[in-house]
């Protein structure tokens, strides 16, 4: 196996197992707030899509454009490199960008809707903190 392909492989191990923890998190949430298991579903298939999507959209413009655009070198000091695109691999990754920004995005709202308010009908307790003037 290619370095490439290890560092992609560990690219997707380590995203898996971040959305999976992401997903049980916000499952267990989403539970204790009464909300349905459609809606659940809904939100963690927009999570894992737009998780997929970017590393798919991320290997399929390295291969592309023949390899990374940001290189970080550490020997001797850290260095940035940065390869020069033509105008048609610059429209290509900002578009990309641009798909990826309104992904995540969508993912947020739906996730903020999912761990809101608790819907109407449902009873939530609020507890007012006391203070010492307030006991006398």
């Amino acid at each position: 196996m290619s370095q490439e392909a290890r560092e992609w492989l560990g690219l997707v191990i380590a995203i898996f197992a971040g959305t999976a923890f992401v997903s049980l998190l916000i499952c267990i949430q989403a539970q204790s707030r009464g909300r349905s298991r459609g809606q659940i579903l809904r939100t963690i298939a927009l999570i894992w899509g737009a998780m997929a999507l970017t590393v798919v959209g991320g290997w399929l413009l390295c291969l592309h454009l023949g390899g990374p655009v940001f290189e970080l070198q550490s020997s001797g000091g850290l260095r940035l490199l940065v390869r020069s695109l033509s105008g048609a691999q610059v429209a290509l990754v900002s578009g990309l960008l641009v798909g990826l920004v309104a992904l995540y995005v969508g993912a947020m709202l739906a996730v903020r809707g999912l761990l809101g308010a608790s819907p109407p009908g449902k009873a939530q307790v609020t507890v007012q903190p006391t203070t010492r003037s307030d006991e006398q």
